[in-house]
């Protein structure tokens, strides 16, 4: 009996002090399985170049860097673009730009002659999205001081002048004159409607 007590003892003991120095993550596997290991995804480092495409976590981790002058710019289509505040906007993002333009516009006309906020809102989402400052060259639905009435009139928003300015090819030109005369025009950019 004391036999048995003694050796209980002894295996109390020696449980304790393996158990001492094990943390639970110490613990061996089961027999016949292979032990796992943590793995750590780090992304790939994103290169920031104007006008390269890049995934949606990429575009997350861009966007959140205040730090690169870079913004990643989202298509329509789920594709991502990357635009860089001291470079010019690449010609897709320019473009989707414009159409988002165009279709603001004819949302606002339906909302009545001179209703312009959906424009308005539209640079402003522009400007966000880019991290560049906007002349938005627009085609509101507004009074047409040239040949009278309402109509669609070409004109330039965010500058000294924002009244009609002719044809669109004449409002960009106005408004590129205008950027290369601010200080740091190459943080500007032209937002042109869709013709």
């Amino acid at each position: 009996m004391i036999t048995t007590r003694v050796l209980s003892a002894a295996v109390v003991l020696a449980s304790a002090s393996l158990l001492a120095g094990c943390s639970s993550v110490d613990f061996a596997p089961e027999v016949g399985s292979t032990p796992t290991e943590a793995v750590v995804v780090t992304p790939e480092p994103v290169g920031i170049v104007a006008g390269a495409e890049v995934t949606a976590e990429q575009a997350r981790q861009i966007n959140d860097d205040t730090k690169d002058n870079a913004k990643a710019y989202p298509l329509p289509d789920g594709r991502w673009v990357i635009v860089v505040k001291d470079q010019p906007v690449p010609d897709v993002v320019a473009a989707d730009g414009g159409e988002k333009s165009w279709a603001a516009a004819q949302e606002d006309a339906a909302n009545g002659p001179d209703y312009h906020k959906g424009l308005e809102a539209a640079a402003k989402r522009y400007a966000a999205e880019t991290g560049k400052r906007v002349v938005h060259v627009k085609r509101p639905y507004t009074a047409d001081f040239v040949n009278g009435g309402y109509g669609y009139v070409w004109t330039i928003g965010d500058i000294d002048d924002p009244g009609p300015c002719g044809t669109r090819e004449t409002c960009v030109a106005k408004a590129e004159a205008w950027i290369a005369k601010q200080h740091d025009p190459a943080s500007w950019t032209v937002l042109a409607s869709a013709d």
